[in-house]
């Protein structure tokens, strides 16, 4: 029996978004909602202060190890680009 052969969904794209990216921006997001209605919300919000402020590490921790990746990730694939364009121009020289 064969199988069938799967389309493209939106999760597995090359150029789409991954759960990681959805994640990442749910945090974010779910983060700096909590942050702002703490700020804003003045003494009845006293409880959310102190979850906010036990949020603080864990969520800084996470975004930044999810950002520091794609940056990392990103100079990697600009590196490689380099090098094989590098790689296309030296075969284009003519040798002597």
């Amino acid at each position: 029996m064969k199988r069938k052969k799967r389309e493209d969904s939106f999760w597995s794209r090359p150029d789409g978004m991954s759960i990681v990216d959805v994640l990442a921006l749910g945090f974010a997001i779910t983060y700096w909602l909590l942050v702002v209605m703490v700020i804003f919300g003045g003494p009845a919000m006293a409880g959310l202060a102190t979850i906010q402020a036990n949020m603080n590490l864990p969520i800084s921790t996470i975004l930044a190890g999810y950002f520091s990746d794609q940056v990392v990730r990103h100079w990697q694939r600009d590196k490689a680009e380099i090098v094989e364009m590098q790689i296309e121009s030296d075969k284009e020289k003519p040798t002597i």
